[in-house]
């Protein structure tokens, strides 16, 4: 073993660590590691970037820009309303029209921006139909993924295994040639899903109380300004008053009516403010000169009238806000909103939030009046899970958008070697159509995804010029090989399913693709049936909420815990595995 191969395997070692624990973004993980190929001398800098310049960066973003200008069209939407318009008298009646939408949706068009639409609309019709939300949104994110493996456009991950398999000689990948054992495969899910699946899945009824579900209420309290406090005459901006008294300040009560707040206001003498503290806060608050706590308070028990709302709202995978903390988001200057509380994948957060950095399905609790409530409704860098009003921005492009839409599969199925030109040519279009302005169609990208390919490209250049990738394959056919290919294969599925679980998809498709083609070399048999089981695997994941994006995105909507993923999921892994082994060889021989 060659000082390169301890280096990359060391290295390996220390990516895993680190999209584990989630220290660090992970496209600045993926970066590091490009960095660190560079330095060590591995690779030339020319190699380290090969990733930026290939074909599924340039497909990935282009679908992303597409899906954008169908979103802002309303044609996703214009499905929904029709929804909502069927005489759905069932649980199984509402979850097969959702399954019977979703699932072809998500072959063509991005899942997780699917999922981001869906899920308000899936709340509100849990409403209307009187259907346990927690029923229908783990099937919404399992049905979008099984919708996704059966085109190569369905998933970035078809995309650059292609990508991938091509830099090593291997023929294009048709673009309904993943249709051959996806269609199996989310067969098997949507009939799993609408007979067994949903049975196993909590009936959680609609939150009644939204801020004792975060956990906010025992932290929320009432004061009164003293005559000698140092506050009065001043506006709270001006004297920095919940800086100081490490609040957060949710309105004025006057008459036993509660009022926004008004932050441009002088403090006046006798002023009784509904304030949040952290943890031990509200006892510090009666400690503090000029401050006193109105005796016996009870949030659950106020009768203050009020038009302030509380609404959940989701930060969706391509956000602007991930990677900063609350407290410098200025919801008060922007929106004329507070953000009282927050949740996490796994943990209600129970430290002082406002100083924690945002990350992909987190769900942040906003105070406000309905009609700011709605503004923030309008941005795109959070998904509000309540009913509000519906925006969209161009409903007379939406036959530009379709037509766009149209065009690129044609082509892209009949000329699958140039699709990259035919996407990009696809994302000009609807910007130049007015589909889409410039700054939405950034907006729209996962740029995430983006650099974690340009990133972990290199890791795989680096796999199979130092011949880690050969080593590595040489160990799996030791320990598996004598049982033949088709258990190889299997064994390969189930390691990269498990990775991809506890890491990302593009992470495990960069570490596993040498070596599958290593393996298949070794084996001296044909490539294509690993390539395939590869792509499978690493977007068929469903038994942890963080295995995949839009799992975690439905996590705090549907009031889920770890347990229901393994529970409704684990059943769906095992069968994949037995589905892999007897049509995987049948469909593309050794």
């Amino acid at each position: 073993m060659t000082w390169e191969m301890i280096f990359l395997f060391s290295l390996m070692g220390i990516l895993l660590i680190l999209f584990i624990t989630e220290i660090f973004p992970m496209e600045l993980v993926a970066l590091f590691a490009l960095l660190a190929l560079v330095l060590s001398n591995i690779l030339t800098l020319k190699e380290a970037l090969s990733g930026a310049s290939s074909s599924a960066v340039i497909i990935i973003a282009s679908m992303f820009v597409i899906s954008g200008g169908l979103v802002k069209v309303g044609a996703i939407n214009r499905i929904l309303s029709q929804i909502l318009k069927f005489p759905l008298g069932s649980e199984l009646a509402v979850l097969a029209v959702i399954c019977a939408i979703v699932f072809p949706l998500s072959a063509f068009l991005n899942n997780t921006t699917i999922v981001a639409i869906f899920i308000p609309m899936i709340l509100k019709l849990s409403k209307l139909k009187n259907v346990s939300p927690s029923r229908l949104l783990i099937p919404l994110s399992f049905v979008s993924i099984a919708g996704g493996v059966c085109t190569l456009v369905g998933t970035s991950t078809n995309i650059v295994v292609n990508d991938l398999a091509q830099s090593y000689g291997h023929p294009p990948l048709r673009f309904f040639e993943f249709a051959k054992m996806g269609l199996i495969l989310g067969g098997f899910v949507l009939f799993y899903l609408l007979f067994i699946g949903r049975h196993l899945l909590p009936k959680k009824e609609a939150l009644a109380d939204i801020p004792s579900e975060f956990g906010i209420a025992r932290y929320i309290t009432e004061i009164e300004i003293e005559p000698e406090s140092s506050y009065i005459g001043k506006t709270m901006i001006e004297s920095k008053f919940e800086n100081q008294l490490h609040v957060t300040v949710l309105g004025l009560v006057e008459s036993e009516v509660l009022l926004p707040v008004d932050r441009h206001r002088l403090v006046q003498e006798k002023d009784r403010l509904l304030v949040m503290s952290h943890a031990g806060g509200v006892a510090d608050l009666a400690q503090m000169k000029g401050i006193s706590l109105l005796p016996e308070f009870s949030l659950a028990e106020a009768e203050f009238k009020t038009e302030l709302a509380y609404v959940e709202a989701l930060v969706p995978p391509t956000s602007r806000l991930i990677g900063r903390r609350i407290e410098t988001l200025d919801f008060i200057r922007f929106y004329n909103v507070t953000a009282v509380g927050m949740k996490r994948v796994g943990a209600l957060i129970t430290t002082p939030f406002q100083q924690m950095r945002l990350r992909p399905a987190d769900v942040i609790l906003l105070q406000g009046k309905k009609e700011d409530l709605e503004k923030v409704a309008r941005s795109e860098d959070l998904i509000i899970l309540e009913e509000v009003k519906e925006y969209v921005v161009r409903p007379h492009k939406l036959p530009h958008a379709l037509v766009i839409l149209a065009g690129v599969l044609f082509f892209a199925i009949g000329k699958s070697e140039i699709l990259p030109l035919i996407a990009l040519v696809g994302a000009f279009l609807m910007i130049a159509t007015g589909c889409l302005k410039m700054r939405e169609a950034y907006d729209a990208i996962d740029w995430t995804v983006i650099f974690l390919i340009v990133g972990m490209w290199s890791l795989g250049v680096a796999m199979e010029k130092t011949g880690a990738a050969l080593f590595l394959a040489n160990q799996i056919v030791l320990l598996v090989g004598q049982w033949g290919p088709t258990v190889t294969l299997l064994a390969i599925y189930i390691l990269a399913q498990f990775l991809t679980e506890i890491l990302s998809n593009a992470p495990v498709v960069f570490m596993m693709l040498p070596i599958v083609m290593q393996v298949a070399s070794t084996l001296q048999v044909s490539s294509t049936p690993f390539i395939f089981t590869l792509a499978y695997a690493a977007s068929m994941n469903f038994v942890t909420p963080i295995g995949y994006q839009t799992h975690a995105m439905v996590y705090i909507p549907g009031r889920y815990r770890f347990a229901d993923y393994l529970k409704v999921g684990l059943p769906i892994d095992i069968v994949s595995w037995v589905l892999i082994a007897l049509f995987v060889p049948k469909i593309w021989p050794f």
